[in-house]
């Protein structure tokens, strides 16, 4: 798609939505390196909008959810650490269309409760109250 819009079709231009969309399908793929193609994606997605400033290929809470529902999935061991990342990238940053909802936190206590992190039940409550 982005090589066509690039190409000249200006009717074919991905935006956010597009983006979101593979991450998702990236998601819900059963292969084993599914959240790899999903990073490779988002970094692609972030790269041209930093190189672009185009709004409608910013990252939101819809792609920042879909990554880490495709680090749910994962068998990764970096799959917590990298969720973790993102849902702390989510929760300072200033702009409230990327301010993490309900699904961004059950979809991280759900990478958590699969992880092997021996604290995941006191990690999860923590999560819980800062809900509240």
């Amino acid at each position: 798609m982005q090589s066509l819009y690039e190409g000249g079709d200006e009717l074919l231009k991905p935006n956010a939505i597009c983006y979101n969309a593979v991450i998702k399908a990236w998601g819900r793929n059963s292969q084993k390196n599914s959240a790899e193609q999903a990073e490779r994606v988002f970094r692609r997605m972030t790269e041209l909008y930093e190189t672009t400033a185009d709004e409608e290929l910013r990252p939101n809470r819809v792609t920042y959810n879909s990554l880490m529902n495709c680090y749910a999935r994962s068998s990764d061991p970096s799959a917590l650490s990298k969720a973790e990342s993102i849902l702390n990238k989510m929760q300072t940053s200033e702009s409230k269309r990327d301010q993490p909802d309900t699904i961004s936190y059950t979809t991280f206590l759900n990478v958590l409760a699969k992880s092997r992190d021996v604290n995941k039940a006191t990690r999860a409550w923590q999560i819980v109250q800062d809900m509240e």
